[in-house]
């Protein structure tokens, strides 16, 4: 440690290096929300985060001509082939038109399907439904999307159990279901995954018990780690944060805190690089914690491809049992995740 050619002191260091490299490939499916700028897309990826828009990907399409992919086709390729993206946010086009809604869907699912993609593939129908009305709407976009095409999955960010009873419930219009941690239902999210759908969670603005771990500037940094080891107890697929730029690029970001002045760092897990005399954003530490949960994700998976789910379900199960039910200490991770290489190591 060292200011100008004074030494201030010196700290040893001391690493171990296991024998074995995470893959390319991203084990989470995710959403990082309201992205345009590509810097903060190549930034996100590299933090085996998926942007929910990943710039110019999507053919142009007309009912005339149908798919067109000559200005598009290969940054989807380089984004499914190269960059390792694992979920494909289709824009929902057109759905104040149903008939030709369907249309164009009907051509992007085939197109995808041909890539061999379509798996990767969903679209984010209503978000937050909250009323009787809101229900039905959703109803209504999930049987639309199906009737074009089944192999396109319907995300919804709203738990596996009705809001009220009286508004009727979700099933059958909903493929993906992304819960709020504060709202997540076990034994309805067990069903729902029993029939082949599947489950994503969020978090935002502290909602619910404040044993969750939220995501904000001045709670501890393990907010960040313990959500993924949570995902993988409950066997969730996917997150999906509704912002990592709440901020209109290089403008009142410092003077106008808009919400964050009562959620810290709400929205914002890149900032203006201007200050820091760079192009393009820059990345927050919580976003390099977040990329450590991502990574504990990867060697639990690893893991279990090497030994069978058993053996690290018992060492997750000792950590993380729930969103309110979480280890508060940082060591015990780290423990952990030693604990998972070591059955990696031990097959490789």
């Amino acid at each position: 440690m060292s200011a100008g050619d004074q030494t201030l002191a010196e700290v040893p260091v001391e690493l171990t290096v296991y024998d074995f490299s995470l893959p390319d490939t991203i084990a989470m499916r995710s959403n990082f929300g309201y992205l345009s700028n590509p810097f903060a897309i190549d930034t996100l990826l590299a933090h085996r985060c998926i942007p929910g828009s990943l710039g110019n990907i999507w053919p142009e399409w007309t009912e005339e001509g149908g798919i067109d992919d000559s200005a598009s086709g290969e940054r989807l390729r380089m984004m499914v082939e190269e960059r390792h993206v694992n979920a494909l946010a289709i824009p929902f086009k057109y759905r104040g038109e149903p008939e030709k809604c369907k249309l164009y869907l009907r051509d992007l699912a085939a197109y995808l399907r041909e890539k061999g993609w379509l798996d990767l593939a969903y679209i984010y129908m209503k978000d937050e439904p909250n009323d009787a009305e809101e229900y039905e709407v959703v109803r209504q976009e999930g049987a639309l999307i199906h009737e074009a095409d089944r192999g396109i999955k319907c995300l919804c960010t709203e738990q596996t159990i009705t809001s009220d009873p009286q508004w009727g419930d979700l099933y059958g219009a909903v493929d993906i279901w992304c819960p709020l941690w504060g709202l997540y239902d076990e034994q309805t999210a067990r069903q729902r995954q029993a029939l082949g759908e599947e489950i994503w969670s969020y978090t935002a603005l502290c909602q619910r018990d404040t044993k969750n771990p939220f995501w904000q500037i001045d709670f501890p940094p393990l907010v960040y780690r313990a959500p993924f080891w949570v995902s993988w107890h409950y066997d969730i697929k996917g997150f999906l944060y509704w912002s990592s730029v709440y901020w209109k690029p290089y403008e009142d970001v410092w003077t106008r805190p808009h919400f964050r002045d009562s959620y810290w760092g709400e929205g914002m897990l890149l900032y203006p690089g201007t200050e820091a005399g760079t192009r393009g954003p820059v990345p927050s530490i919580r976003l390099k914690l977040i990329r450590k949960g991502m990574e504990d994700f990867e060697y639990m998976t690893l893991a279990a491809d090497k030994v069978g789910k058993e053996q690290v379900d018992a060492i997750v199960d000792s950590l993380a049992r729930s969103f309110t039910d979480w280890e508060r200490n940082p060591t015990a991770y780290a423990e952990g995740r030693q604990e998972i290489a070591s059955l990696i190591l031990r097959n490789l």
